[in-house]
Parts: C-alpha cells; sequence; structure tokens
C-alpha cells in the first residue's frame, strides 16, 4: 500500500472509533438515567477494575496493556463527567505526586480542587464541596501518613478504593548541571535522593520548599537553581530534565485513598476492608479484639495504633484485612469483635489496588546508576 492508502486506512478506522465513543456515552447516559432513580453510586470502583481486566483480556495485538489502561481511563472519565460532574479534591497546587494520583484515577474529563493540606481535603468532601477525595496513607519507605488516619475521627468518611504510585524524582532545571548552585525540593524528596545528590551535586546547597511543584516555580525564576520533582512539572514551568529517576531507591512507592460519603458494597473478589477500633481498658482487650479475625480465618494487612486527638492518653487502632465486609468470614469477625469495643467505625471495603503498580516494574528497564543522565544540551 502507498503511504496516502495507509493514511486513508487510518482516517476510517478513526471516524469508526468515534462512532463507537458516541455509541458507548449514549449507553453510559442511560446507565446514569437508571443509577438516579434507584439512588446508586455514581463511582463504582469494583466495576472500574472490571472493565480493565476485561480490557486487558481482550487485548491480543501489539498495544501494550499499560497503554490500553492509559486509554480506558480517559474513556471512563469523560463518560463518568457525562453521567455526572464529578469534583475531585487533593493535596496541591496542580503537579504533585497527589494531584497526578488522582488524575491517573478519575482522568482528565473531571473537575479538580487543589489544597494545601489533607485536612483541608476531607473538609472539601466533608461540606459536599468534592464529590471525592484523594489523600496519601501510606509510604513503602516512610511508613503511615498519621494525618490521613487522624482525620476519619474527626471527619466520618469512607473509603471507597485505594491507588498506588511509584514516585519517580527527576533534576529539572533551566541552566545545566554544572552551573546548579541550589537544590529546591520538599524534604522528604530530598531525603529520598540523597545519595544521587552527593555523588553528582556535592557542593550545592539544599534548600527546602513547601512542595515540589512550589520548587519547580522557584527553580523556573532563579538562576542556578534546579527542582527534585515530578517530570511533569518540567513541562509546566518550562524546565529541562536534566536527570531522571534520582531516587535512591526504585521501590519508593505511595499508596494513596480515594475518600467520599458512600462505602463500596459490590466486591470485585479482590478486596480489603478498613476499620478503625478502640478497645475497652482492661488487661488483654487488644488481644480479645484480634481474636475473631483469627477464628474467621481473616488477615489482618495492617495495624496501626494513634492517639485520640480529642482523648489524652487513649488511643485507636487503624486496621485493614483481606476480604470484603459483605463476604462472610469478614461479617463475621466484625459482628464479634462490636462488643469488645469502646468504638468502631467501619471505612469502608474496596477492591485492593493492582500489584504490577505496587512494584512499577517496567519491561526492559535499563539498571539504575548513581550517575546523571543529562538530557541532550543539559
Amino acid at each position: 500500500m502507498r503511504l496516502s492508502d495507509c493514511r486513508k486506512e487510518i482516517d476510517r478506522i478513526d471516524r469508526e472509533l468515534v462512532k463507537l465513543l458516541n455509541e458507548r456515552i449514549e449507553v453510559v447516559l442511560r446507565i446514569g438515567e437508571l443509577k438516579n432513580r434507584t439512588r446508586a453510586k455514581i463511582f463504582v470502583p469494583s466495576r472500574e477494575q472490571d472493565v480493565y481486566a476485561r480490557v486487558r483480556a481482550a487485548n491480543d495485538g501489539q498495544i501494550s496493556d499499560k497503554a490500553l489502561e492509559s486509554i480506558w481511563r480517559e474513556i471512563m472519565s469523560a463518560c463518568l463527567a457525562a453521567e455526572k460532574p464529578i469534583r475531585v479534591a487533593c493535596l496541591g497546587p496542580e503537579g504533585t505526586f497527589s494531584h497526578i494520583t488522582a488524575v491517573e484515577k478519575f482522568g482528565t474529563s473531571v473537575e479538580y480542587t487543589t489544597t494545601r493540606s489533607i485536612e483541608s481535603v476531607f473538609k472539601e468532601v466533608a461540606s459536599h464541596n468534592a464529590d471525592y477525595g484523594v489523600v496519601p496513607v501510606e509510604n513503602s519507605l516512610q511508613g503511615n501518613i498519621p494525618d490521613t488516619l487522624d482525620m476519619f475521627i474527626e471527619h466520618r468518611l469512607n473509603v471507597c478504593s485505594e491507588t498506588r504510585l511509584l514516585i519517580e524524582h527527576c533534576l529539572l532545571a533551566k541552566c545545566s548541571l554544572k552551573r546548579i548552585k541550589k537544590v529546591f525540593s520538599k524534604p522528604i524528596a530530598i531525603s529520598q535522593c540523597r545519595n544521587w545528590l552527593a555523588a553528582n551535586l556535592p557542593n550545592v546547597e539544599l534548600v527546602d520548599a513547601s512542595s515540589t511543584t512550589e520548587a519547580a516555580k522557584i527553580a523556573a525564576h532563579t538562576a542556578g537553581a534546579a527542582a527534585i520533582a515530578h517530570r511533569a512539572a518540567a513541562d509546566r514551568h518550562g524546565l529541562r530534565v536534566l536527570a531522571e529517576s534520582i531516587q535512591d531507591r526504585n521501590d519508593n512507592v505511595t499508596r494513596f485513598f480515594v475518600i467520599g460519603h458512600e462505602m463500596s458494597m459490590q466486591p470485585s473478589g479482590h478486596d480489603k476492608t478498613a476499620l478503625m477500633f478502640s478497645a475497652k481498658h482492661k488487661p488483654g482487650s487488644l488481644c480479645d479484639a484480634l481474636v475473631p479475625f483469627k477464628r474467621n480465618g481473616v488477615n489482618i494487612t495492617k495495624l496501626q495504633s494513634r492517639p485520640f486527638r480529642q482523648r489524652p492518653w487513649e488511643y485507636y487502632f487503624f486496621i485493614e484485612v483481606d476480604g470484603h465486609c459483605e463476604k462472610q468470614k469478614v461479617a463475621r469477625a466484625l459482628k464479634a469483635l462490636e462488643p469488645k469495643c469502646s468504638y468502631l467505625q467501619v471505612l469502608g471495603s474496596f477492591p485492593a489496588a493492582n500489584d504490577s503498580k505496587q512494584t512499577g516494574q517496567k519491561k526492559n528497564n535499563k539498571k539504575k546508576t548513581n550517575k546523571a543522565t543529562p538530557k541532550k544540551g543539559a
């Protein structure tokens, strides 16, 4: 075939794709009408997981599963927005890892509200200024995010879903590597790149910024300055990526919760349940509270104690277990747990995040080194 013939074939396929996408939107709108009549939830994480699984299973061509998921994320985002305008709150400003995670979860067709704190994200959702919020709950290297756990006590919101983001730091600047005098970033980002900075920029000044996005803004307007941030901040602020993946470890993953007013009551088959409780003040009360999970064969994947802000020297426990609260084993365990607690709140059951997103593994990755890999012209 000639080049012109190939392009005509692509044009024909594109027209067919547009037609099919509009047909999908029409079906989604009919679903929206049915949901309105029954007051069903618009965002259904179990259905989202099912769609991704079906798309991957149907893929027997040249396109990668990762690329297909990205395409379907935007398709579902457009459909979700057509069904009902959705607003999502997250830590800002735009370009932070929290904002990037929110966009990767909900796509670009929904509206985003960025806030200055985790508490503000909870307040936006609690006051119905946002339909959902995306908040960090745990980092694989630094552990729990205490502010997120504490906010569940102050705001009766539920966990609707979880997602994970591989934290990849880049060095961004307008100048060349040898002209850098200061490196700006959030303290935790600087700490996660200590080895690379010592090996490649041993004499530069390290300066704290309120966020990686703020660091990129500073680097864009300061001579001899660079920022440690996500690569997306480079295009946003007119910077160049001087070095990629400069974090000291490649297993740095942050887990996020999607919070909202409703629990997901449709099991996906691979679920987790999150809850908080306070044990009664008597010897062995915590041990007694955990027994129902053992007796019912429910695996506890996380157990964390936190102080009650409103009650000095009293503590609550944050727990995650395998399984959905509607399933028999978990339901029996929760029923047996209740009388053993002075306080109990089931935060929600939700599909467990895909393990491939947790590891962040990519095919044909090059071996990581501690040397800078400057881009052309850097």
